[in-house]
This record gives structure tokens, sequence and C-alpha cells, in this order.
């Protein structure tokens, strides 16, 4: 049997541009949800122009928010690690190439002392050692333009736990290389396996 290899299109892991905010960067939420009495005090906790504790919502980014209508549009997104910058730092949250850091790399926790104003670079050395070389590792990997179906390396693995033999597998299956055949046996992630280090590097990233 020949192993049949398919192509797929390069996966890159892409940071933000420093000229690129977000909108809500734009809309300086934080700024609106202050000026109408919202508060979140040094150990991370909101409340509203009430006094009443936001528990917030936690959204598909590791981040803590809650909604508000601004100026009579759609409710928006406040962020409690923004609203905390805000706060200690005022408007110099909304300079170019600045972005709001979480110094312990927990995004749950936005008490005073953990939030910092940094550049992109600053914010990627937040994230986790072992997130940011995987995540590494697998975009190096992924960048190849020909890669092994996750069927095919099912099957690799089945005949080598069968075989035991690095020679016969190469043959079977078409692998000119032992180290191709090393990686996919002791190291090959599936495409779901890889997008969701991928997205773990991302969620850390955007939405500061």
């Amino acid at each position: 049997m020949v192993a049949h290899r398919v192509h797929s299109p390069k996966i890159r892991i892409r940071f933000p541009a420093a000229q690129q905010k977000p909108i809500y960067m734009f809309s300086e939420i934080e700024k609106y949800a202050y000026s109408k009495g919202y508060r979140i005090d040094k150990y991370g906790i909101i409340k509203n122009p009430s006094g009443n504790v936001i528990s917030g919502t936690r959204g598909a980014s590791p981040y803590m928010y809650f909604a508000l209508k601004h100026n009579g549009k759609h409710r928006q997104k406040c962020y409690f690690h923004r609203l905390q910058a805000y706060q200690k730092f005022g408007d110099s949250i909304y300079d170019e190439g600045l972005l709001v850091r979480h110094l312990n790399g927990n995004s749950m926790d936005n008490s005073l002392n953990n939030i910092e104003l940094g550049t992109y670079s600053d914010n990627i050395m937040d994230i986790p050692k072992e997130i940011r070389v995987r995540s590494a590792l697998i975009a190096n990997i992924a960048n190849k333009t020909t890669v092994y179906s996750d069927e095919t390396v099912i099957e690799i693995k089945k005949y080598y736990n069968k075989v035991k033999s690095y020679t016969l597998t190469m043959i079977k299956f078409n692998i000119s290389s032992r180290g191709t055949l090393h990686y996919i046996l002791n190291r090959r992630l599936t495409a779901n396996q890889k997008f969701e280090i991928l997205n773990s590097l991302n969620y850390y990233i955007c939405q500061q």
C-alpha cells in the first residue's frame, strides 16, 4: 500500500498588527463605563452604578466581561481587565501599540496589582512558555505544504505496532526518512489538536 498525501493550506499564527485595534478600543467603552459609574476594586470585583456586584461573563476567550449600551447603540462588551487598566492608567490604555497585560498569566485575575500595560512582545512573553513553545512547533509543522492525513497516520501507527520495524513500515507507506517516521510515531498531532494549540495561543493575544 502506498500512502496518499493530501495538500493542505498553510496555517500561520497571526499576531495583531500594532495599527490594527479591536473595535472596542475605538469605542473606548471603558471610559464610557467609568463615566456611567461602573467601578472595579483592587480585587477585580466590578460593581454597577447602584453598587451591586456584576458577576460578568466568560466568553470564547478566557476574559471576563460585562455588556452595556453605549450611547443608545447595541450592547458592547467591557472587559474587566481593561476597566481595571483604565482606572489605573487612564487614557494611556488607548495609546498606539499598548496592550493590557496579566502579569501572572492568569486571565481571570483582574486584581489591581496583576494589571499592567505593555507591548505586543511583552504580552506574548506573558503566555506560559509551554504554550509558546508548542505553538511555535505546531506552526512550523503546519506550514509544510504536504502532510500525511490523520487516517494514514493511524494506519502507519497500527502497522508499525504490528511489525515493530522501521524499514518495513517505511517501505509499505513510501516514507523516505526515518526521521519522518519517528515524528509520525511519536509526535504527530491530528488537525484538531493543532488548531486547539494554536487557538490557545491566540486567546492569550486577542482581546488585550
